[in-house]
């Protein structure tokens, strides 16, 4: 969260991007996994290859059955890791969305929410309120 500032005067979370990695950034990542087919037209070059060239299948003393399942386990490890690309960019825009002062509200109020309950009987009460005031000065 170095990447945040908050305006004193209309208390609205301010982000600022660093680098390259900003929300700009992550959207274009997006999209280009979505558009990049170009692996997938190679592998359906690879099965036409295969199926044209008149080879027996597998039972027959032929070798297109293993061609087809290695370009297929190509293709799926290939939508594995563009999925997992994609949750990881998801997340990346989930972090660096401008933040609302409702989104700061309901932050703090989480924190109070986990402190009061892994507060240990016959300790003292934490003034939250100071807490943010200070968090809003």
């Amino acid at each position: 969260m170095d990447n945040i500032n908050i305006d004193k005067t209309t208390g609205e979370v301010i982000e600022i991007p660093a680098s390259k990695y900003n929300l700009e950034y992550a959207l274009e990542q997006i999209e280009r996994i979505a558009n990049d087919k170009a692996y997938l037209t190679e592998a359906f070059d690879a099965l036409y290859a295969a199926a044209s060239n008149n080879e027996p299948t597998i039972e027959q003393g032929g070798s297109n059955d293993k061609v087809a399942e290695a370009v297929a386990e190509t293709v799926k490890v290939r939508e594995t890791t563009n999925q997992k690309l994609i949750e990881f960019y998801s997340k990346m825009v989930d972090d660096l969305k401008p933040k609302t002062d409702a989104d700061s509200k309901q932050q703090f109020l989480d924190f109070v929410m986990n402190s009061e309950a892994s507060r240990r009987p016959g300790t003292g009460q934490t003034n939250y309120a100071d807490i943010w005031k200070a968090m809003n000065n």
